[in-house]
């Protein structure tokens, strides 16, 4: 909110920033000052105001400028990044700084705090030119509105009860922040404690246990029938020394489970512009962890789709993220049958035999995760190739233990979710609260902290 839209208190004045800043022009070579501390962009956090390091001027090249300890730098480069800084040393730095020191009518601590405002960057963005480099140029900043109280000392009070209020939203997003990272080793503990048996060892010592050998075996019974060959009967290689399992258990591969009537394989789809009648087409950004997020699903051309029928879902698949983002895994649900999917994007077609749901919670395990991590090809864009998936090894235990696991991992998740929801929701709303001090600072609405001149 720019002070044009509010009725100011008695004691303040409003101007443009051109009329009351004073902009420095001060160039230097950065070879004449070789040991001078080097701020550029890289070095401003986005929207906190906190300067994360620093370089030396004989690691830079061309002409920077030049600052004093408490003048202000404002970003122009990209403005929508909102990045302010107020060093306290002197130094050079990226001429997509401005630099702004101390006038006769603001402090430059308050000057720091209204252009770190949310509606200066926005506006900023909106009269930068370039299309690659946006910039802002102080032309187009010198006429923003600005109010401010006619005594520094007052100034300098709004600066500090804005410093005590910014303290106090940090504390709370350092918490919140926490809070996450605990949510994320909560599901990667039950998914941990899934497949190595630990989260239903109290069931089986209740109801007993089967044998996941007998079902591999019936497995592959089938799989040889269905071929018409014989099909490879075994573990996967070095499987024993992944992790431990239950007695019980043994080990599969998607090629194991696989339906022999269908292809585990990955789509060849290339997404372009998305279509408004076409066929909805999964990507790796639209499989979640456990879940399919069908909010922005993209859709190709019936024709096309067509092209690549072996890859129309029909339900019960597991689908696995292989390229770009990888380890993304959900079950496709019934009401997806028909879609198709990306070449992002590899489908396991489980057999009858297996529930999909356990087999989904296997590879999302960390254990499975940092398998196909090992396995993983490529620098800039990393890919699992299908034959490395087929061998992925998945601890199986017996059909009724897979639905118990199943069950309970999705019922956690669920809660896990809900939790980082209201985080979420949490994180925003202290967002907005640290913006909204900065609203009431600049009407002359906050309560003052008072301190020294």
């Amino acid at each position: 909110m720019s002070s044009e839209e509010f009725e100011l208190p008695e004691g303040w004045a409003t101007s443009t920033l051109g009329e009351v800043a004073q902009l420095v022009k001060d160039k230097v070579d950065p070879a004449l000052v070789p040991d001078a501390r080097y701020v550029g962009l890289e070095h401003v956090e986005s929207h906190t105001m906190r300067i994360l390091g620093n370089g030396r001027g004989a690691e830079v090249r061309s002409t920077k400028a030049r600052f004093s300890a408490g003048d202000v730098l404002y970003g122009k480069l990209r403005p929508y990044l909102n990045k302010v800084a107020q060093p306290d040393f002197d130094g050079i730095c990226s001429t997509d700084f401005l630099v702004f020191r101390e006038s006769d009518l603001i402090d430059p601590g308050y000057l720091a705090q209204f252009l770190n405002q949310l509606w200066v960057a926005e506006r900023a963005n909106h009269l930068s030119t370039g299309v690659e480099l946006p910039r802002v140029g102080w032309k187009g900043l010198s006429s923003f509105p600005i109010s401010y109280p006619l005594s520094k000392q007052s100034q300098r009070a709004i600066v500090r009860s804005i410093e005590e209020a910014r303290m106090s939203v940090g504390s709370a997003s350092t918490h919140l922040a926490g809070s996450i990272r605990a949510v994320e080793r909560f599901r990667q503990a039950v998914l941990a404690a899934a497949c190595s048996g630990r989260l239903t060892a109290d069931w089986r010592s209740a109801m007993g246990s089967g044998d996941g050998r007998k079902l591999l075996q019936e497995i592959l019974v089938a799989r040889r029938e269905a071929l018409g060959r014989k099909f490879r009967v075994g573990s996967p290689s070095d499987a024993d020394k992944l992790w431990d399992i239950p007695e019980a258990w043994t080990w599969i591969t998607p090629d194991e489970i696989s339906d022999p009537s269908r292809a585990l394989t990955y789509g060849v789809i290339k997404l372009g512009e998305s279509v408004v009648d076409g066929v909805p087409t999964l990507r790796s950004s639209d499989v979640r962890w456990l879940r399919i997020d069908s909010s922005h699903v993209k859709r190709i051309s019936r024709g096309i789709a067509d092209n690549y029928s072996r890859t129309y879902l029909k339900g019960r698949e597991v689908l696995v993220t292989v390229r770009g983002t990888l380890g993304g895994v959900a079950v496709v649900p019934k009401d997806m049958a028909g879609w198709n999917i990306s070449r992002e994007v590899a489908v396991i077609p489980v057999v009858e035999e297996m529930y999909s749901p356990y087999v989904s919670v296997a590879i999302g395990s960390p254990q499975c995760q940092q398998w196909m991590s090992g396995v993983a090809k490529g620098v800039a864009y990393t890919g699992v190739n299908i034959e490395d998936l087929k061998n992925l090894p998945i601890p199986i235990p017996p059909l009724d233990e897979q639905r118990e696991i199943a069950d309970r991992v999705y019922a956690l998740v669920a809660l896990a979710d809900d939790v980082a929801k209201r985080i979420a929701t949490a994180r925003a709303s202290v967002q907005r609260s640290s913006q909204a001090v900065l609203s009431k600072a600049f009407r002359g609405e906050l309560a003052l902290v008072t301190g020294p001149k």
